[in-house]
C-alpha cells in the first residue's frame, strides 16, 4: 500500500504530470510542483514564499501557474490563488500608486518619489521610495520580494542602515499594509514625519533621478 513516510508525501491524482529529467531523475514540472507545495502550505506568508520565490528566480512564470492551479484539484487552492493574483498584479507598484494617494491626503509637506539621496560629500546613500525633503524622511515601501531571498533580504537591511546612519528617518511599509490598512498606515506615515520633524537635519541632500 502506498502512503506518505518520513519526508515523502503521497499525493494521489487523476492528473500525472509528464516528467521533465533533473539530475537524471524524472520529476514533475516546476509550476506543478510549486502549486502542489503551494496547496499544502497552512498560512499565506508561506504560500507568497513559495510562489513569489520561484517567480523570482525564472522558475516558472504567473501565466504558467495560474493554468496549473485552474486545472488542478479544487483542494488547498484558496491561499494559492491569492498569492498568485498578488504576484501577477505586481503589488509593489500598487502600493507606490495607494502610497502617493495616502500621502497626498496626509497633510504632510512635499513628497517627492524615486530620488537619489546623497550625503555632504556628494557620495550616493539611497533612493527611496518616497521622500520629504524638509526633514530628511524616507518612506520606504518594502517590495514584495523582500524577503524571499537572502540576497535581497540583505541587501534591503544594508540599505536602511546606511540611510539610519547618516540620520535620516526611515519608515518602512510592506504593500499589503497599505493596501489592507491604509488608515494604519497614514497614521504611522504622519508619527514618523513628527519623529524626523523634531531632531536636527541631516546633513543630505537630493536629486533628481537621471532619465535612462
Amino acid at each position: 500500500r502506498v502512503q506518505s513516510r518520513d519526508f515523502l508525501y503521497v499525493e494521489r491524482t487523476t492528473r500525472l504530470p509528464h516528467p521533465e529529467m533533473r539530475s537524471g531523475l524524472p520529476c514533475a514540472p516546476i509550476a506543478r510542483a510549486v502549486v502542489d507545495a503551494a496547496r499544502r502550505t497552512t498560512t499565506l506568508d508561506t504560500t507568497r514564499d513559495v510562489i513569489a520565490r520561484a517567480v523570482q528566480r525564472g522558475a516558472t512564470s504567473v501565466p504558467d501557474l495560474a493554468v496549473e492551479l485552474e486545472d488542478g484539484s479544487n483542494r488547498g487552492s484558496a491561499l494559492p490563488r491569492i498569492a498568485i493574483s498578488e504576484v501577477g498584479a505586481d503589488v509593489h507598484s500598487v502600493a507606490e500608486i495607494e502610497a502617493r494617494e495616502l500621502w497626498s491626503r496626509s497633510g504632510l509637506p512635499e513628497m517627492v518619489f524615486n530620488v537619489d539621496v546623497y550625503d555632504a560629500r556628494g557620495r550616493f546613500i539611497a533612493r527611496p521610495d518616497g521622500w520629504i525633503d524638509s526633514v530628511a524622511f524616507a518612506w520606504e515601501i518594502d517590495s514584495f520580494a523582500w524577503h524571499l531571498s537572502p540576497t535581497h533580504y540583505r541587501a534591503t537591511l544594508e540599505r536602511r542602515a546606511v540611510m539610519q546612519s547618516h540620520g535620516i528617518i526611515v519608515f518602512s511599509t510592506a504593500p499589503t499594509m497599505i493596501l489592507k490598512t491604509p488608515e494604519r498606515t497614514l497614521r504611522n506615515l504622519r508619527a514618523h514625519y513628527e519623529l524626523a520633524a523634531q531632531r536636527p537635519r541631516p546633513r543630505v541632500s537630493i536629486r533628481p533621478r537621471a532619465a535612462s
